[in-house]
């Protein structure tokens, strides 16, 4: 199915505010299956609406799926940054990445994930490189903080580790060259 990023679904529920008659947006491919097809998103007025249209509610709106469109969009990533950013997301996304493998060198004792906006592409100049590490004992990564002279903050990161649990686990986050690291 579509994906549409919290930002995305953020800038469009604020375009819908501004539209008097919008039930949502409609996204469907302009000439799907031939080289000029274009991913479209317009707004969703009473009338748009066809019985096989697929809608999804999102926090903010509802986004109805053309139903001729939907083997087209199949796995599409609907994103903000993408979108409207194209000129300055990329670069900052690049150098989230850089500071991510800097600091799993540096962490490499604890196995560190890469995981979040950075890992999947949509990061932008208010995201946090998230990284998970193992360790047996949390302090341990205090220690090697500390040894190095990295000021840090300690707080807690609640995780769903499956369908049915659910997680706290300590978070420390610290800043390595201008990234905020988690």
């Amino acid at each position: 199915m579509v994906t549409i990023t919290e930002s995305a679904q953020d800038y469009l529920a604020e375009l819908l505010t501004k539209q008097e008659d919008a039930l949502g947006v409609r996204v469907f491919i302009n000439q799907p299956g031939t080289p000029r097809a274009e991913t479209c998103i317009a707004y969703c007025r009473e009338g748009d609406v066809v019985d096989e249209d697929e809608v999804h509610e999102f926090e903010k709106f509802t986004a109805w799926f053309e139903g001729r469109s939907l083997p087209f969009l199949e796995d599409a990533l609907v994103d903000y940054q993408k979108l409207f950013r194209s000129d300055s997301q990329p670069q900052r996304l690049a150098s989230l990445r850089d500071s991510a493998l800097q600091a799993m060198d540096f962490l490499s004792e604890f196995e560190p994930r890469l995981v979040g906006s950075v890992l999947t592409g949509t990061a932008d100049e208010h995201s946090v490189v998230e990284l998970h590490l193992f360790s047996d004992a949390a302090e341990d990564v205090a220690m090697l903080l500390v040894g190095h002279g990295i000021p840090y903050e300690l707080g807690d990161k609640r995780l769903r580790l499956n369908h049915d649990e659910i997680r706290d686990f300590p978070a420390y986050g610290f800043i390595a060259g201008d990234a905020p690291i988690e």
